[in-house]
């Protein structure tokens, strides 16, 4: 599935882009190697909330 081993966060930050009325939230991972910033809208606020229940409920079991 990965070709390499994923980064471990070290650390989590967000902030807010807004230009005029249009917003788009900034979600950065902070990893030893790199930090990793993803543009998130509203949408993909649901997506990713989704995916981290999704993987929430898989590493309970």
């Amino acid at each position: 599935m990965h070709r390499k081993p994923p980064n471990m966060p070290t650390g989590v930050s967000i902030g807010l882009i807004s230009e005029g009325q249009d917003k788009v939230g900034v979600l950065t991972f902070e990893t030893l190697g790199e930090d990793i910033s993803i543009a998130i809208n509203l949408q993909a606020v649901d997506v990713i909330n989704k995916a981290l229940n999704a993987i929430g409920q898989e590493l309970r079991k």
